[in-house]
């Protein structure tokens, strides 16, 4: 005969996994301050090369042009340290010792090594910069700043983008609004007048930047809506050229042809330095 026998089972209920959200929230936080430290550092290189380098306007050669060649190394070797940063925090986080530490022992753990302290502090001062860039211009889109006493009239907008585009983009459909011109029209009220100078009509003329590249048709266009104004005076604001050799074709599709009553005034611009301030006298 056989004998019996039982088994006894012992059975538990399963332990339920625990999802732990804080690693997937530090992985978003971080690439979000990496955005908008990315936004920084153009912001950074921007302002060096306006205020440092070229903020010198009658300079031809700036003694701070070497900056162009040197900051974006230094921009991109400190934005490069966010990635062994972010590999350190990924690491922190997987350690089981980790939720062990106390957050002010984790915290002088993560300051002892160098590359991390730099890219951290770099992290946060590049973010703030790109955070103040957007913050600063939606100021400026939402509450545009306006002179006083001034009254801006309606804009006329001249497209001549496709007209300077080789055929087949034309007939793709490409556009270029560099070749659009903008034609803005301002009323001024200044106090004790004359009333000789009522009405007076000022066209202005600027950042013209004339090149061979660009169809003479343009700067005709351009000519032609300043004379169709039918100012009192023209004013030339500058940097009519950029490259030397292009200041006699400043000088015979820009200068031909712009008349008013009392006559042609101009300045030049930090551009028409650079190229030769000389000729471009001579050229006038």
């Amino acid at each position: 005969m056989g004998t019996g026998g039982f088994i006894v089972l012992a059975v538990t209920p399963p332990v339920p996994m625990t999802y732990d959200p804080r690693p997937m929230a530090t992985h978003i936080i971080f690439f979000i301050l990496v955005a908008f430290a990315l936004l920084g550092d153009a912001r950074i290189f921007l302002f060096i090369l306006n205020r440092v380098v070229f903020g010198t306007r009658k300079e031809e050669h700036s003694p701070w042009k070497p900056l162009m060649y040197i900051v974006p190394p230094v921009l991109l070797f400190l934005t490069a340290l966010f990635w062994p940063l972010h590999r350190w925090i990924v690491w922190l986080m997987e350690q089981p010792l980790v939720e062990r530490i106390a957050p002010d022992a984790l915290e002088r753990l993560i300051w002892l090594i160098p590359a991390a302290k730099l890219a951290a502090a770099w992290l946060i001062g590049a973010a703030c910069v790109g955070v103040y860039w957007i913050v600063d211009r939606a100021r400026l889109k939402l509450h545009p700043e306006r002179v006083r006493d001034v009254r801006d009239l309606p804009s006329d907008i001249i497209r001549l983008r496709k007209a300077h585009m080789p055929l087949l983009l034309r007939r793709l459909g490409a556009h270029n609004d560099v070749y659009d011109i903008e034609v803005t029209r301002h009323e001024v009220f200044i106090d004790d007048l004359p009333d000789s100078f009522d009405g007076y009509r000022l066209a202005f003329l600027t950042d013209t930047h004339v090149a061979g590249f660009v169809r003479r048709a343009f700067y005709r266009e351009v000519v032609a809506q300043v004379n169709r104004f039918d100012p009192d005076l023209v004013l030339l604001g500058g940097d009519f050229v950029t490259w030397r050799r292009h200041i006699p074709l400043m000088a015979d599709v820009l200068l031909t042809d712009l008349s008013a009553r009392d006559g042609v005034l101009a300045i030049l611009g930090n551009h028409d330095y650079w190229a030769n301030a000389d000729d471009v006298k001579a050229a006038m």
